[in-house]
């Protein structure tokens, strides 16, 4: 396996620090690779789904065809592979937030293949999702917003209807989705035979449902969950750092949708609160950290003992933040030049610190992009094979987002002067 990574990459021309650093970070994930599921760790998990992506934008963003080969392959492998019952389609998880990541993996291979087919693919769980929730209005029509047609999809839940798990309302991280979902296959609407305007119409919609929900508190963090019993969103639920960063790339595709460029406010206001609640505040800059938020009233930052511990798969959350960080960037209005400098700035400032302090001794990355916490060595020696995989994934998540709003060859002139000694 050694020497395949070795061959995979060796042709790649590390033309700058962050070149290197995504090319270590996607050496590290395709270690997880299994080229007889074609996934990436476990089939069932949607974790597979987040790595796949990562990779996908890999390839698109440094041309390597010999990966993106493999994962023209595993498209083939995982959709003939036979359907696994009581499961999403493709087998991505049970949930409807699982299938959806399969989405974006397959919609990030397209922007590195152009081949309609993953954008048919990513449509079809869509369906999926809202043929769910098309069970779940015979049964169930709380927390609708108000003036919504009957019969019409009104904020979705997070699991089908007949969902044994337990737990399943609507929350935070189901809805974004569905928004983000929605935004990314308007372009093939007609593609895809529907009316030109079938997604962005369902992207309204669901932003009016969002709006409705309040799960944005007034600090600026998106909670996670919704209390069905009043249809609002208390704010003292857990704020996962994908909980804000998934509904930024939505936001800004319906503002450069429909031109309405107030809608990149609800996208400041998230980007801030990250910037001032959960980033570690460091000589080099912010970096983000993972989770800051509520679990039975107590905070907790730290992965040895958040939701039961060590580490879990939250540290794929942060990658997933970072991606659609730097989708937001990138989208943001050319008059935002401070902000925009600003937020790339935290971008940066998190890789710098994530290659410099967050690297394993013995490979790959720690939970811990900053390398200050207790839990850094915890990270470092689970013999779980879907946390390191999570990790390291999240590691080129960051990379990738720093290549893309930052794709200069020196990265000195963006950090402050007082601590260009650290770059020596």
């Amino acid at each position: 396996m050694l020497m395949l990574l070795s061959i995979l990459l060796c042709a790649v021309n590390v033309a700058s620090p962050i070149a290197e650093w995504r090319d270590y970070a996607a050496k590290q994930t395709l270690s997880f690779f299994d080229p007889s599921t074609g996934r990436f760790g476990s089939p069932g998990d949607w974790q597979s789904a987040n790595s796949l992506d990562a990779m996908a934008t890999y390839c698109w963003k440094t041309g390597n065809k010999t990966i993106l080969k493999l994962l023209e392959e595993s498209f083939d492998t995982i959709t003939n592979a036979p359907p696994v019952p009581q499961t999403t389609p493709d087998n991505w998880g049970a949930a409807n937030d699982d299938v959806q990541w399969g989405a974006y993996g397959w919609l990030s291979l397209y922007r590195a293949d152009h081949d309609i087919r993953y954008a048919k693919r990513a449509s079809t769980y869509l369906e999926w999702v809202l043929d769910n929730e098309k069970d779940w209005m015979e049964h169930d029509v709380r927390c609708r917003a108000p003036g919504v047609a009957d019969k019409t999809i009104s904020g979705v839940h997070s699991c089908s209807y007949n969902f044994t798990g337990g737990g399943c309302g609507k929350n935070t991280i189901t809805n974004t989705q569905y928004f983000q979902t929605a935004m990314r296959l308007h372009p093939f609407a007609e593609a895809l035979n529907k009316d030109k305007d079938h997604f962005l119409l369902l992207a309204i919609d669901q932003w009016h449902w969002l709006e409705y929900a309040g799960f944005q508190a007034p600090g600026g963090l998106w909670n996670d969950d919704l209390d069905m019993n009043t249809c609002k969103n208390d704010g003292h639920d857990v704020t996962f750092s994908y909980n804000q960063g998934v509904v930024l790339t939505a936001l800004a595709l319906l503002a450069d949708a429909t031109q309405n460029k107030t809608l990149f406010e609800a996208g400041y206001r998230t980007i801030d609160a990250v910037m001032k609640y959960m980033a570690y505040k460091t000589p080099q800059g912010l970096v983000l950290h993972e989770p800051q938020g509520r679990e039975n009233g107590t905070e907790h930052d730290d992965c040895s003992t958040f939701w039961g511990g060590p580490c879990r798969r939250w540290a794929i959350f942060k990658g997933i933040f970072m991606r659609n960080l730097a989708e937001f960037i990138v989208l943001m209005p050319d008059e935002e030049k401070d902000r925009k400098a600003r937020y790339t700035q935290f971008v940066i400032s998190s890789a710098w610190a994530a290659w410099n302090h967050g690297r394993c001794q013995g490979g790959g990355f720690s939970y811990d992009w900053s390398g200050t916490e207790s839990d850094f060595n915890i990270s470092c020696h689970l013999g779980n094979w879907t946390n390191p995989m999570a990790q390291n994934s999240a590691a080129l998540d960051l990379f990738n987002a720093a290549g893309r709003v930052y794709p200069k060859t020196e990265i000195r002139d963006l950090i402050e002067p007082k601590y260009l000694n650290l770059y020596k």
